[in-house]
């Protein structure tokens, strides 16, 4: 790393996909504008990125599961974070890979993921290129030890710039 590097693109950011549905189709994006807001209750903010079907599901729907990534699922972000699902169809690529928890809105998380949290919309702010949202939690599930997935690891594999 070098000092031409932005202030802001120098601290790794964990890498969350987050996963939504709309009439039974699966989609799930990658998120890396996500943090934890308050302690009680547990909240995150999220950056969703404009013009994604990702976007549409979760604005309609108004939840998600929010799913903390590993290091061995860099296999995921071509297609999950670089395709939307309005010119792809995600589903079926993601048919083969997820499981459905108990839930009324028809979630499904990556079988290999760390971890997954059921989160639902709390307030939607409008911004420039991703809006702000705010998110309670409804529940989480911790799926197996691993290590984290970061911007920084991305960027060491060339994976992204």
């Amino acid at each position: 790393m070098t000092l031409q590097v932005r202030p802001w693109n120098r601290v790794p950011q964990a890498v969350y996909s987050l996963s939504t549905v709309e009439n039974d189709r699966l989609n799930m994006n990658i998120c890396t504008y996500v943090c934890p807001m308050t302690m009680e209750p547990k909240q995150f903010m999220i950056g969703l990125f404009h013009g994604t079907k990702t976007f549409e599901n979760f604005r309609k729907m108004g939840e998600g599961l929010l799913q903390i990534l590993g290091t061995h699922q860099t296999r995921y972000i071509n297609t999950l974070g670089k395709k939307s699902g309005l010119s792809m169809d995600k589903d079926a690529y993601l048919r083969k890979r997820v499981s459905f928890p108990h839930s009324p809105a028809h979630l499904a998380y990556l079988t290999d993921c760390l971890a997954y949290i059921h989160v639902s919309v709390k307030t939607w702010t409008p911004e420039s290129d991703h809006d702000l949202v705010l998110c309670e939690t409804l529940g989480w599930k911790n799926i197996q030890m691993g290590i984290p997935l970061t911007t920084t690891y991305l960027k060491e594999k060339k994976i992204i710039r």
